[in-house]
């Protein structure tokens, strides 16, 4: 009897688990669904407009989802341009419980508790003008009015693109109409709060997402804005969201809601190349209104000019062997899951997170290769982040790192990280790691020893990828090769702000040779190419042999006079950079 009730105890939690699943699955559609009508609710659409801006009603929410479902917590999905979006199986991750569920007309009527009447009438403002702008800030800003205040601004990181957020802001204060500035991180909510407080002296600026009306800019995080409306039902703001691309996980969009009549997002890499493009952030921001590249961003000075060196070094035999054992598992395992996902030769993206969300459903047949292309994942990466030869190669570095004006070493790991900050102090260089694991004051601390010239170089993983002001950092060592464009662009960026004395940047790529890392085993990535091609002068060498060449490039040694060496790669300047 035992038997029986255990086997019927286990029917029962199979079929409760599918069930969760599919209503989870279900309100992530729901949810999407919601999103686009917010974005479409203040103007009725035409027929031609409902059809072209939201997706087919048959795909997003079929009738069974049409039925009454619990709150459920909604996690954000994988990042696909994250350079190992599986990097931390396991980890925490940061996650946001979605609100109560409601009806659309509950969610956007419903007035804040102990509020009555219509939206406040501001406190008195101070006189406004719109800060300075250069040229490209200027027609940035035109371009968002002439598409009647709703658009994506996309520049290069170190380009000044906040500056087009505060000009929005100044204007939308002048007509009449409270500011909500969004950012992904408590960091940029200080950073945007000092910049508006300096520009704009006596204007009422709260950072509590509060319904309080007596404020006129209001700076908080999408964490914060997703839970708390800070707006009344009838009120119109002006949204600035900054590093836009963020907003298109599924818990964060709860934060873009319909009475931001007026909407500037502000990103470097504002496509994120899954479903959040389609079904969250082109409905709700129109797309891109304006775009600065590089090449624009050289000639008019805007950003430092950098040059880019990539640096091979050998795996150890045991090293190899590990990684190649590894490698042969995942390819096992991603055979399985592509034949199951089906289609014309899925990408590595689309198989990373079908074996995402199979990881927990036991009962699948791919259940196990999925947890085994998880495993062998995590596993190749700390492969190759503990490379002996990468230290070797940080520690030859350390000339460069000491003659910086700051450096940031980007590493894959924690770990990682605190090692390169043990490999460069013992070389002569004062050094300290930053990560997850410290606390945010601490870690502010060790970034403020940098910004005063005390510290010498940071070394950290992601957590200094977005959002972290260091202007005087000249030199920037990736310690693995950044396979996504986002990361990539926003790693360059925190090295090629401009310079107070004109100095260069420069940009150096350590990877493994015959690895996933190397950029001559697979085609080079477009993201790469653009980089090398704006550069300055960029260079391909194989360590350790040509390290006094490594060490000349970074020092500004022209490239004719550096003689070719084998395994070296010269690359010329591009012709926009040589001539400005």
């Amino acid at each position: 009897m035992a038997d029986l009730d255990r086997r019927a105890i286990a029917r029962e939690i199979g079929a409760l688990a599918d069930d969760v699943a599919t209503a989870g699955a279900a309100f992530a559609r729901m949810q999407a669904r919601l999103v686009a009508l917010r974005a479409l609710f203040e103007t009725p659409p035409t027929p031609e407009v409902m059809s072209s801006s939201l997706p087919d009603t048959e795909d997003v929410l079929s009738p069974q989802d049409t039925q009454p479902l619990p709150c459920v917590q909604a996690r954000s999905g994988p990042d696909p341009e994250a350079d190992f979006p599986a990097e931390e199986v396991g980890a925490k991750q940061e996650t946001v419980d979605a609100p109560p569920q409601q009806t659309f007309e509950a969610w956007t009527n419903t007035p804040p508790p102990s509020t009555e009447g219509s939206a406040p009438v501001l406190p008195d403002l101070p006189e406004i003008e719109l800060p300075d702008l250069y040229p490209w800030q200027m027609e940035a800003l035109e371009a968002w009015r002439r598409a009647d205040r709703v658009g994506v601004v996309e520049a290069v990181t170190g380009a000044g693109k906040t500056r087009v957020g505060l000009a929005a802001l100044a204007e939308a204060l002048m007509d009449g109409l409270r500011v909500v500035v969004m950012t992904p991180t408590q960091g940029l909510v200080s950073q945007w709060e000092a910049q508006v407080r300096e520009l704009f002296p006596g204007v009422r600026v709260s950072t509590d997402a509060t319904r309080s009306p007596g404020w006129h800019v209001l700076v908080d995080t999408v964490q914060t804005l997703a839970h708390k409306n800070p707006l009344w039902p009838d009120e119109r703001a002006l949204l600035v969201a900054d590093e836009a691309h963020r907003y298109g996980a599924p818990t964060f969009a709860w934060a873009l809601r319909p009475n931001f009549s007026q909407r500037l997002g502000l990103s470097a890499t504002f496509e994120r190349g899954d479903e959040g493009d389609t079904d969250v952030l082109l409905p709700y921001f129109n797309g891109v209104c304006f775009r600065l590249g590089y090449e624009r961003a050289l000639a008019e000075e805007l950003i430092a000019p950098f040059r880019v060196a990539q640096l091979g070094v050998p795996l150890s035999p045991p090293e190899r062997a590990e990684y190649d054992a590894v490698s042969d598992g995942l390819k096992r395992a991603w055979r399985v899951l592509a034949g199951n996902l089906g289609g014309d030769s899925p990408s590595f993206v689309e198989v990373l997170m079908y074996a995402q969300q199979l990881n927990h459903q036991h009962d699948h047949p791919a259940a196990s290769s999925a947890r085994a292309f998880l495993a062998a994942f995590a596993r190749r990466r700390d492969v190759l982040a503990r490379v002996a030869a990468k230290v070797a190669a940080l520690d030859s570095l350390a000339p460069a790192v000491i003659a910086s004006g700051g450096t940031i070493v980007f590493t894959g790991t924690t770990a990682s990280a605190t090692e390169a900050a043990e490999v460069l102090n013992r070389a002569g260089c004062e050094s300290a790691a930053v990560h997850g694991e410290l606390g945010r004051d601490e870690r502010e601390e060790r970034l403020e020893l940098l910004r005063s010239g005390q510290t010498r170089s940071i070394s950290a993983p992601r957590i200094l990828d977005e959002g972290v002001d260091i202007p005087d950092a000249d030199l920037g060592i990736i310690l693995g090769a950044s396979k996504t464009r986002r990361q990539m662009i926003q790693r360059l960026g925190r090295v090629v702000r401009k310079k107070s004395d004109g100095r260069y940047a420069r940009l150096v790529i350590l990877y493994a040779i015959e690895t996933s890392e190397d950029p001559g085993v697979e085609e080079v990535p477009p993201h790469l190419e653009e980089i090398i091609a704006n550069a300055q002068a960029a260079i391909h060498l194989r360590l350790p042999e040509n390290i006094d060449e490594a060490l000349a490039f970074l020092r500004g040694t022209p490239m004719w006079e550096m003689p070719p060496q084998e395994g070296v790669g010269h690359q010329p300047p591009c012709v926009a950079c040589a001539e400005s």
